[in-house]
């Protein structure tokens, strides 16, 4: 499927050129895809972040050279883009738990390499995923006025750090400072300003009437443009929640005759039929376009 093979094309890339430095915005050329989308949507299909898949590759064949040649472990260390013996020692024995000059002096030591990813490998790999067809509608342009938290695409951190969000934003009362309140009732989860090392920035806040700059620190606006939206309903855990969202982005766009529109995807909760965190009554609403015979994204 088009998706896969345009991450495929970008961890072929990577293979390729793991004793080079290797930017972000590189890698996700190759893919078609943002910096942010192609970290997200590899993070959501693989498990890993990018930087911790090359950091592990690296490591993995950094081991097959310590076993297999005469390099010193500073000259290893150097071809794949560590600045010092010491800093790859580090990196070693985090990932191992052994360090380099240990595992060279016994061969026999076993540790777990990581090989190089198959995106195919992941297709059909998610059985428990089971969720409803998403309903595909027309939706107006919103303004959403809210408080803005800062998270990170590194190691899920962001998966534990949005539940935190939404109950500092009910505990600190947040949604007080918000005018004309055009449905208190439902809270929106709005990820933004992405940066190309995975950090992002997540508003938690709700609709609103008006249009004007805000003044509080640490509030923003957000527009949700005019435009067709897939629409999936959630009942149950935060767990069944986050396992949607891996559901969307590794298994339903591949699938579907949609790509991403450029805008922000987006969480709706019903606060008032929600009981955090077993029984979450959401909505996990994505902007699509059509996808086309080239690449589009």
């Amino acid at each position: 499927m088009e998706y896969y093979k345009r991450i495929q094309d970008a961890i072929d890339f990577k293979e390729e050129n793991l004793t080079e430095k290797i930017e972000i915005h590189k890698v996700s050329e190759k893919a078609h895809f943002s910096p942010f989308y192609f970290q997200r949507l590899f993070r959501m299909i693989s498990g890993f972040s990018v930087y911790e898949y090359i950091m592990k590759r690296r490591l993995s064949e950094a081991c097959k050279l310590l076993n297999g040649t005469d390099l010193s472990i500073l000259e290893i260390a150097i071809s794949f883009d560590y600045s010092s013996h010491e800093a790859f020692s580090r990196a070693f024995c985090k990932y191992f738990g052994i360090n380099p000059s240990e595992y060279r002096k016994n061969s026999q030591i076993k540790v777990e390499f990581t090989d190089k990813l198959i995106i195919n490998h992941f297709v059909g790999a998610f059985p428990d995923y089971k969720f409803d067809e998403p309903v595909i509608r027309q939706m107006k342009k919103k303004i959403i006025y809210g408080y803005s938290y800062k998270t990170n695409l590194d190691s899920d951190k962001y998966f534990n750090d949005i539940p935190g969000f939404y109950g500092d934003f009910g505990e600190n009362t947040h949604f007080m400072k918000i005018p004309e309140r055009v449905c208190p009732a439902i809270s929106y989860g709005i990820p933004f300003d992405y940066k190309a090392n995975g950090e992002f920035s997540f508003l938690v806040g709700e609709e609103t009437g008006i249009t004007s700059n805000v003044s509080e620190n640490s509030f923003a606006i957000l527009e949700l443009p005019e435009g067709e939206y897939a629409e999936f309903s959630i009942n149950g855990s935060v767990e069944e929640c986050q396992k949607a969202w891996r559901y969307i982005f590794s298994i339903w766009l591949p699938k579907s005759d949609y790509n991403k529109a450029d805008s922000p995807d987006y969480e709706m909760t019903d606060v008032c039929g929600s009981c955090y965190p077993e029984k979450m009554k959401m909505k996990i609403v994505v902007p699509l376009i059509r996808k086309k015979t080239n690449y589009g994204v």
